[in-house]
């Protein structure tokens, strides 16, 4: 619900605004301008009165290892559709913040996972072509009227 809407995280605490090139934007860009800014001010309004009465918490929000964290479980979280890409990258990265992950037996140093640097070099090449190329079948399906994977 107090999901921020847009995929950058701000960094201070001002309301949101249109795009100073709003004006010039074509109908689809403007369109999705318009669907940001109507999403972002519950966001803002989150962040504002957590930002001024729970520091804490917001500061635990933008935690590395929280923000790894919440990847992973939402990744898991999704139902299989015969690929591990997305996963496997939220697996590596939280076994690179597991030293400051909290809430470890205080002699428990080591990830219970590992992965080979083989593996790991392999999911950094492959991950952005990967994502790169759901977009485009992301894009084509909405050009076909919202296509489902069913067809």
């Amino acid at each position: 619900m107090f999901e921020n809407p847009d995929s950058t995280i701000p960094e201070d605490l001002k309301p949101p605004r249109y795009p100073e090139i709003y004006d010039d934007m074509d109908p689809e860009a403007g369109s999705q301008a318009d669907e940001l800014i109507r999403r972002q001010p519950l966001f803002y309004l989150y962040r504002v009165f957590n930002g001024g009465l729970n520091k804490t918490h917001l500061s635990a929000l933008a935690d590395p290892p929280v923000l790894t964290r919440q990847h992973l479980v939402k990744h898991a979280g999704r139902q299989w559709m015969g690929n591990l890409m997305a996963l496997r990258g939220a697996l590596i990265n939280m076994c690179n913040a597991w030293p400051s992950v909290p809430g470890k037996p205080a002699g428990d140093k080591a990830c219970p996972i590992e992965f080979s640097p083989e593996e790991v070099t392999k999911q950094a090449e492959d991950e952005p072509m990967w994502y790169n190329l759901n977009e485009l079948v992301a894009h084509w399906r909405d050009e076909l009227a919202g296509l489902s994977e069913e067809g």
